[in-house]
């Protein structure tokens, strides 16, 4: 019994981590064939590159992603529901105004946490309400709604460490009002303090 005969998922969009090899692919190109577009993670590209291949057979699309996949309190637990924010911060950046993408969990007393993306826009694009529905309503699509994030805000650049790797734990100090962990492998540190001052102004 194929997945297809189990599941119909046209329309959806998947993330396979480690699905550069072994059962990952097979899931990978399983949920291809239900009809998913899959994004394939794995920190080699060249196996990630290889599934894909093999999803593009089945008439479905597939995105390779060499990527750091995150540590297990990166996880937001939101109303029951465990959501990797690669997965959504991916999702976000499909759309074309979004440069880059940091998802982080906000606590709230209903569901735990509620999912919150902080967005750097590409050159040519303004932050507006506008937009901010339209990425919410862009996220819902591809995630589904218990996925998508519930709060967008635009930033003009994220806090990240030298090689280029977006700094969640950060995020989530600022967003939580917190004292400010190790910043010592940021990148440029004023990025943090701007943000931190927003905050404060909002």
């Amino acid at each position: 019994m194929h997945v297809r005969d189990l599941f119909d998922l046209t329309g959806r969009t998947a993330l396979v981590t480690g699905g550069g090899r072994g059962i990952g692919r097979h899931i990978a190109i399983g949920l291809a064939e239900a009809g998913a577009d899959v994004f394939v993670a794995s920190r080699k590209l060249a196996n990630c590159e290889e599934t894909v291949r093999a999803i593009e057979r089945t008439g479905r699309r597939g995105t390779a992603l060499a990527a750091d996949l995150g540590r297990a309190d990166d996880v937001i637990k939101s109303a029951g529901h465990l959501i990797g924010p690669f997965e959504v911060e991916s999702a976000l950046m499909e759309h074309k105004a979004v440069a880059e993408a940091g998802v982080i969990g906000k606590p709230d007393p209903m569901a735990g946490e509620i999912v919150k993306a902080f967005v750097a826009l590409k050159p040519g694009f303004a932050p507006s309400e506008d937009l901010r529905r339209e990425l919410l309503g862009h996220a819902r699509r591809r995630l589904g709604a218990a996925v998508a994030p519930k709060e967008i805000d635009f930033r003009a650049n994220l806090p990240k460490t030298r090689s280029g790797k977006i700094m969640r734990r950060l995020l989530r100090d600022v967003a939580e009002g917190r004292a400010l962990g190790d910043v010592t492998t940021l990148a440029d540190p004023s990025v943090v303090e701007k943000l931190k001052q927003k905050y404060e102004e909002a």
